[in-house]
């Protein structure tokens, strides 16, 4: 729960979030073994949880540039000339 609800304050969406809180339960497992204990455990999980949102986020941005930049190429004609 609140790994979905501070991903939920970052993207703004629910769908985002769900997809922000799958990654941060994947990176987990590879990521618990870096937690060295000088911060609270939810400190730490936060960060892991505000990373990934800005992955997203990232993500996102570079799926709709490359969405404009393909929609801003002419096209070729239909095969049946119209």
């Amino acid at each position: 729960d609140f790994v979905h609800a501070t991903a939920w304050r970052w993207s703004g969406s629910s769908t985002d979030a769900d997809d922000i809180a799958q990654e941060v339960c994947v990176k987990l497992g590879a990521a618990i073994g870096s937690f060295r204990g000088a911060s609270r455990f939810r400190t730490w999980l936060y960060t892991l949880t505000l990373n990934a949102a800005r992955d997203h986020r990232r993500k996102l941005a570079r799926e709709e540039q490359t969405f404009r930049a393909y929609a801003a190429e002419p096209q070729p004609d239909a095969p049946d000339g119209n």
